[in-house]
């Protein structure tokens, strides 16, 4: 069988259990202080098409970009999401971003979280 065109072809990269620290809440207790928030990240992507780093997404930069956002002050864990998968898209080669944010200390003993996913 011969090998798929690359318009056919994708590839998920996916980043789990990735926490951050952020300032995120609603509540007085919550509000100027830092809370761990745990990101699953789905990317789907164009294959790379050499075995070079700078040919895919580096995961680093993923995670520096959910640092990042999670250092401004934000109410929403579905607003960290959306800011997470809207940058995601800006890497020419993803063409869609899961982004899953669990708020571990939201609602003991359950876990609360979002996920939101955005297409080109």
């Amino acid at each position: 069988m011969g090998e798929l065109p690359t318009s056919l072809r994708s590839r998920a990269i996916r980043i789990d259990d990735l926490t951050v620290d952020a300032r995120i809440g609603v509540y007085a207790h919550e509000v100027g202080r830092t809370q761990p928030l745990v990101l699953t990240i789905w990317l789907e992507v164009t294959p790379a098409a050499t075995d070079d780093l700078s040919a895919t997404i580096d995961y680093c930069e993923i995670r520096d970009i959910a640092i990042e956002i999670g250092r401004s002050p934000l109410k929403l864990i579905e607003t960290f999401a959306d800011r997470m998968a809207e940058r995601c898209l800006e890497y020419p080669l993803v063409h869609s971003a899961q982004v899953q944010v669990a708020k571990p200390q939201a609602i003991a003993p359950a876990l609360a979280s979002v996920c939101v996913t955005l297409r080109r």
